[in-house]
């Protein structure tokens, strides 16, 4: 289950905290599981896929994209006032 979690992962950049945020959900989770061949009955409802992960140290959360610069008006000499 890390080793799923830790392909999806990215870390805060002040590092200031072990908390790792994660773009993958429960649900991606249950379905990769299955994928690596775990049966339906080896596998967990989502709603405790999400507290396992939360355990682990990852919180689910979605992906911040980066906002653009505010354009501002360059001061020249002769706009001063």
């Amino acid at each position: 289950m890390k080793e799923i979690a830790e392909a999806h992962a990215q870390q805060n950049p002040t590092f200031n905290n072990p908390i790792a945020y994660t773009r993958l959900t429960a649900a991606e989770a249950i379905k990769q599981l299955r994928n690596l061949g775990y049966n339906g009955e080896e596998v967990p409802a989502a709603s405790t896929m999400a507290d396992i992960l939360n355990r682990l140290g990852y919180r689910l959360r979605k992906v911040v994209k980066a906002k653009p610069k505010k354009k501002y008006r360059r001061r020249t000499l002769s706009s001063r006032i």
